[in-house]
């Protein structure tokens, strides 16, 4: 999801086309590790805040971990497409998502914020619960509302 942010930002900067809408699941859109990590967080058995730490590091290999291509949360969001936002309670990257639904809608875009009770990270690609049959057709939904075929 963050690295989606991050494309969007490129694109807009360079003044390409920008896609008609974007959905993140769980996006992780502040590797600074800057945002509260929720109570709840502790039941997420995907990630822990010490597994986002070690992935930080790797993944920044020494780059300033505020720099916006790797948390979009510190550059600007203006310009960019409708956004869905689908998070789950029981997961680290919930404050990150609340975050980034809240700095959209202050850059002006369309933001809509799904928070799923007690779902874990990524809990959309557990197809066969009930949480995740729900969360795909809202995605297809918000997307169908959106997307423009090409011509």
């Amino acid at each position: 999801g963050g690295l989606a942010v991050a494309l969007l930002t490129v694109l807009r900067d360079a003044g390409e086309p920008q896609p008609s809408a974007a959905a993140l699941l769980s996006p992780w859109a502040d590797l600074s590790g800057s945002g509260a990590t929720p109570a709840s967080a502790a039941a997420d058995p995907v990630l822990t805040p010490a597994i986002l730490d070690a992935l930080a590091v790797d993944y920044l290999a020494g780059a300033d971990p505020r720099s916006p291509l790797a948390s979009p949360l510190h550059g600007s969001l203006d310009g960019l497409p409708p956004l869905l936002i689908q998070v789950g309670t029981a997961e680290v990257l919930l404050g990150d998502s609340q975050r980034l639904a809240a700095a959209g809608t202050a850059a002006g875009v369309d933001v809509t914020l799904q928070v799923t009770e007690g779902a874990p990270h990524v809990f959309q690609a557990s197809a066969e619960t009930p949480e995740a049959v729900e969360a795909t057709d809202r995605i297809g939904e918000f997307l169908s509302t959106r997307v423009v075929p090409a011509r």
